[in-house]
């Protein structure tokens, strides 16, 4: 399983179009297993966003880069 990890976030803009574009936010819990992430399609943790999908990773980046 490949998860995209993209740089920090700098504006709550970026994570309101990450729900307006790939819907609610996951949330996992520090001791989710890689099998309970794998429902996800986007997350933030850590001060980052993270992606299920190489094609939600591109757009977000194209939108925000």
């Amino acid at each position: 399983m490949k998860v995209y990890k993209s740089t920090s976030p700098t504006d709550i803009d970026q994570w309101s179009w990450c729900t307006e574009q790939f819907g609610p936010e996951g949330i996992p819990k520090p001791s989710d297993s890689l099998a309970i992430v794998a429902g996800l399609r986007w997350w933030r943790r850590q001060g980052h966003l993270f992606f299920r999908s190489e094609k939600d990773y591109v757009l977000y980046c194209l939108r925000w880069a």
